[in-house]
């Protein structure tokens, strides 16, 4: 299990942004060589159309499966 935190600056075309990540997930050892994981974050920020600064937030989830060699 593990929780994740970020925090950045993204460059748009109205300038740039503060941009803040937070999630979590979880991680199986399945064998020696096979691994798994779940994750899901948000992601938000702030962008300008025309006049209107707009709050802007993403969700993202992964399914991952990995081979060690």
């Amino acid at each position: 299990v593990y929780a994740l935190a970020g925090y950045g600056k993204m460059s748009l075309q109205s300038g740039t942004s503060d941009t803040f990540a937070g999630g979590g997930g979880l991680g199986f050892w399945w064998t020696q060589h096979f691994t798994s994981r779940l994750e899901v974050s948000y992601q938000a920020y702030r962008d300008l159309i025309g006049t209107e600064n707009r709050q802007q937030g993403a969700i993202q989830g992964i399914v991952a499966l990995g081979i060690l060699l």
